[in-house]
């Protein structure tokens, strides 16, 4: 996975963007780049807010074959933004959270 969001999402807003990377370098052949540590399928957006019951919105910025999907929420911490398969060019989403008054 790849943690990438742009200079303007604070880990601690409620909308943002993220990026998928492609994988393009990986001499060791196991699906993750050298350089980036992308799978091609994942990113990791930090937000100190998120909450397990938080709904989080995800519009993707690129044309895909296959949706993204929110596949992981760590409270208080990160949430996972994910599609089935590798993609072969990056992949720029928007995201926005609501629902995170409650607490657990």
């Amino acid at each position: 996975y790849a943690v990438k969001t742009d200079e303007k999402s604070v880990k601690n807003d409620t909308i943002g963007s993220g990026e998928i990377l492609e994988v393009k370098t990986d001499e060791d052949k196991d699906g993750i780049d050298d350089e980036t540590k992308s799978d091609g399928k994942s990113a990791v957006i930090k937000n100190s807010i998120v909450k397990n019951d938080s709904k989080i919105f995800v519009t993707s910025r690129t044309m895909l074959d296959q949706p993204l999907v929110v596949t992981k929420i760590v409270s208080g911490e990160s949430f996972t933004v994910e599609k089935k398969s590798p993609t072969n060019q990056s992949i720029d989403f928007d995201w926005w959270i609501i629902g995170n008054e409650s607490s657990e």
